[in-house]
């Protein structure tokens, strides 16, 4: 019963938008080609792009002064794995022109029913991470814990804090904890047997492990150095990518030291002299990521998103971000986009990042709708519009080189030769 539920629910939500043209022309506009516009014509034809006029196009679009870039990608989200989002979040995604997602911890026992219905023409393409692996009532213990026993106001969360910690409802499926190699081993044969597209680990304040993960504090620690490189390494030998979760600077030095492939946080510093030494990371560490080829993520939304704009921790941390992307773009570094966000989708995040002002605007049109988007599918022929490269495009309304604000102005979605007619489902 409930798979022609969540079946006849994805019908009806995307069948009002998806048109079935086999060729669509995008004639007189600005097609991006990594550098620069280019006035040209563009045709997709069996879901992929090609230059050359077909015999016949099904549908043509006149977008004479409008420009054509790749779709965007988020690499660092908790989307996509809950039912009661299917009505709202992935039309959100596809609107602003997100048509990647990489989630990185979600509920596992989900994840098979959903990939039936993503990663198709009109949906969002999405990985996914399974369970976060940390250790026992380590971080992400506490943000899924709670919501699984029902207590979804925090203000409850308190006096209910002896049931929580001894509560498991969750494990196994949005957590794993490991604390000893004897587990390690247990538990990742399990893990992988899910089928990960990534891995997540949790580092949280390594400096302090010993303590925090005796203290019965949950929520304050991660792994401990030793298993998360056992992790690291064991999931690596499988071919998978490894993103970790960060607090500070020696959790990043750990992460650079077993080897992560990308960091899904950067430490922030909010302006507090106590937290100075600690927010910081060095020129030398820096280097050390870079020659590793770790991937960055500065996650600024999560960080800032209780903050009122005028306050002092606010405007500490934007600088703080600020400074870090552009050392670390300098020093030759990769940066990604990933919002991180719960409930909500990649503007806020992409804001931040125009905000901050590190980037220019062909840098960070290709850090959302390039390097990202290649980054979450390697193999796929994304990010770029090439000849034979996937029909997925978007068409702005402005000019994203002249102003980052431009890749707001979303006027046509293309996903693998599918029209996506928002226009006509807004009206309805």
């Amino acid at each position: 019963m409930k798979k022609i539920t969540y079946t006849v629910l994805f019908f009806f939500l995307f069948s009002s938008f998806a048109l079935g043209q086999d060729s669509i022309g995008l004639i007189g506009g600005n097609i991006f080609d990594g550098k620069k516009f280019i006035k040209k014509d563009l045709f997709i034809v069996d879901e992929k792009i090609t230059f050359t006029k077909p015999e016949s196009v099904e549908k043509t679009i006149n977008i004479e002064n409008q420009f054509v870039i790749p779709p965007y990608g988020d690499a660092h989200t908790h989307n996509m794995d809950r039912d009661w989002q299917l009505s709202f979040i992935p039309n959100q995604y596809l609107k602003e022109g997100t048509f990647y997602v990489q989630n990185l911890t979600a509920k596992a026992k989900n994840i098979e029913k959903f990939r039936k219905f993503f990663s198709t023409k009109e949906t969002p393409d999405v990985k996914y991470a399974n369970q976060g692996i940390s250790s026992t009532l380590g971080h992400p213990f506490m943000a899924y814990e709670p919501f699984a026993m029902g207590l979804n106001d925090f203000s409850k969360w308190k006096d209910n804090i002896e049931k929580i910690k001894k509560s498991r409802i969750d494990e196994n499926n949005s957590y794993i904890f490991i604390d000893n190699k004897k587990e390690a081993k247990e538990k990742l044969k399990f893990f992988f047997e899910g089928n990960p597209d990534v891995v997540k680990i949790y580092l949280l304040d390594v400096q302090d492990y010993e303590k925090n993960s005796t203290d019965d504090v949950p929520g304050n620690s991660g792994l401990s150095p030793e298993l998360a490189k056992y992790v690291t390494k064991e999931s690596q030998k499988r071919g998978l990518k490894v993103y970790s979760h960060i607090n500070n600077v020696k959790d990043f030095e750990l992460g650079v030291k077993i080897g992560v492939d990308g960091f899904a946080h950067i430490p922030l510093w909010n302006g507090k002299p106590e937290t100075k030494e600690l927010s910081t990371v060095p020129d030398k560490l820096m280097k050390k990521a870079i020659k590793k080829g770790i991937k960055v993520m500065p996650t600024m939304g999560i960080y800032t998103g209780n903050l009122k704009e005028d306050s002092a921790e606010y405007k500490a941390i934007m600088k703080s971000a600020g400074e870090f992307m552009t050392r670390y773009k300098n020093l030759g570094g990769t940066v990604l986009i990933g919002s991180d966000m719960f409930n909500r989708t990649l503007t806020g995040e992409l804001e931040k990042f125009i905000e901050t002002d590190s980037f220019s605007e062909l840098e960070l049109l290709k850090i959302v709708s390039e390097t990202t988007p290649k980054t979450i599918f390697p193999k796929r022929k994304i990010g770029l519009l090439k000849e034979g490269f996937e029909g997925s495009v978007l068409v702005l309304e402005k000019n994203p080189l002249d102003d980052s604000n431009n890749l707001f102005s979303v006027k046509h979605r293309i996903k693998q030769g599918k029209y996506l007619n928002f226009e006509k489902k807004d009206k309805e």
